[in-house]
């Protein structure tokens, strides 16, 4: 479909996913446990502060995800995706027709015309 040349070369007009916030998150979230792990012994307040951890940081990955949905979405695309994607907008209410202003007469229906084959 593209040059993948032209791809690389060409400037993102799309927004990038922010990786090193994710790898961040991650990165304290492990480095959380592993203190919770080391620093307290067996117990009911070691596994609930566990659990809270990785709970807190898959919810904080999904908070992640949420505000990069378009640049994930975008990711694959190329440079000139945008001029080749059509999109179709259907309003949510159809336009108010002439018959409903006043008993007007709505328009003939044309006959379509024969097309050669």
């Amino acid at each position: 479909m593209c040059d993948v040349r032209a791809r690389s070369q060409s400037p993102r007009s799309t927004p990038r996913p922010k990786w090193a916030r994710l790898w961040v998150l991650a990165a304290v979230m492990v480095g959380a446990l592993a203190a919770v792990e080391t620093g307290l012994g067996p117990g009911f307040t070691e596994t609930v502060l566990e659990c809270g951890l990785v709970l807190g940081g898959f919810a904080a990955m999904a908070v992640w995800a949420r505000r990069n949905r378009a640049a994930l979405h975008c990711q694959d695309w190329c440079a000139c995706a945008r001029t080749r994607v059509t999109m179709r907008v259907i309003p949510s209410q159809p336009p108010e027709s002439a018959c409903s202003e006043g008993g007007a007469k709505p328009a003939p229906i044309e006959e379509p015309e024969e097309v050669a084959r």
